[in-house]
């Protein structure tokens, strides 16, 4: 016979809340290591950016633009 879970299991609301929480808590943990990487990896990459910005500021503009008509970049 498979017991059920009934609201006399749960000995208080706080035991309810814990067990609630306790997937939250394991995705959390899990997700840790890459969302640090993202973090870190956008830091360096804005600190990189920064860094070859004041090296070289008109890069960006010296970048080609594509054309407006949709035709290929090397005819333009």
């Amino acid at each position: 016979m498979m017991a059920t879970l009934s609201p006399t299991m749960i000995s208080s609301p706080g035991v309810a809340v814990a067990f609630a929480v306790l997937p939250v808590l394991t995705v959390a943990v899990r997700s840790f290591p890459v969302a640090a990487a993202v973090a870190f990896a956008a830091l360096f990459g804005g600190v990189a950016g920064a860094a070859l910005h004041r090296r070289y500021p008109d890069a960006v503009g010296r970048t080609r633009r594509l054309p407006d008509d949709g035709a290929s970049v090397g005819a333009a």
